[in-house]
């Protein structure tokens, strides 16, 4: 099937592994050229490797950037200066029972997650206009309509996200530039499983049974495909 998104250059954010993965990889066998983007070290370079041989002629790039760190939203935005499709799949959990986060982790969460996110869809919006042809992808969670009590600032930071998006998207209305959201449940990805057992453990919650079969719907690909146009999923 044609999704007209051969040839187009794609950045998927944290995507070293889990959905982010799994979206980078759909999209370099749509024919896109995909930077794969981590914090750097043997993951970025498995990732790359993975793709590699899952695809063959697969056109992926890796851009090693610490989104959290000083500095790293604008390493990311000067090494990749612009793109056709952003997938913002980076994301910060800091998952904690409600009674036990700071001041310091609600500030460094809603950072994370909504500010960073926010600069680096802007940087890419601003040169999708120019040019006048665009995806933007936000990952979301439906934590942000159902937050578990070890999570809560996460969701609260999700939810914002999707009012970020929403924002994006009536900006955009009309042209060929888009923006939505997807917004997967419990995924099983590692990063997933390590977070939730820790939690599950530390507060004697028993650990029930994940999804399996992970990320096989291709919805970051589906949005960012030519025809489709902007709505909240």
């Amino acid at each position: 099937m044609k999704t007209g998104i051969d040839n187009k250059l794609a950045l998927v954010t944290a995507s070293t592994q889990g959905i982010g993965f799994a979206t980078a990889k759909l999209l370099a066998e749509e024919g896109a050229t995909v930077w794969v983007h981590g914090r750097g070290g043997d993951n970025l370079k498995h990732a790359l490797e993975r793709i590699r041989q899952a695809v063959p002629g697969a056109r992926v790039n890796g851009i090693a950037a610490d989104l959290a760190a000083n500095g790293g939203v604008a390493h990311l935005l000067e090494q990749v200066p612009a793109v056709d499709i952003l997938v913002n799949g980076y994301a910060d959990t800091g998952a904690k029972m409600l009674a036990e986060v700071s001041a310091a982790d609600w500030d460094s969460i809603l950072h994370n997650n909504l500010a960073t996110t926010s600069a680096i869809s802007t940087h890419y919006l601003a040169g999708m206009l120019r040019k006048g042809w665009g995806r933007i992808v936000f990952v979301s969670s439906d934590l942000a309509l159902r937050p578990l009590p070890y999570m809560v600032p996460y969701a609260a930071a999700k939810m914002a996200q999707l009012s970020l998006a929403r924002g994006l998207a009536e900006m955009t209305a009309g042209l060929e530039v888009t923006v939505n959201a997807v917004m997967p449940g419990f995924t099983q990805t590692e990063r997933t499983e390590s977070i939730l057992r820790s939690t599950a453990d530390r507060h004697g919650i028993p650990f029930g049974q994940f999804m399996h079969d992970y990320f096989r719907d291709p919805a970051c690909s589906y949005v960012a495909e030519v025809g489709h146009g902007t709505s909240l999923i």
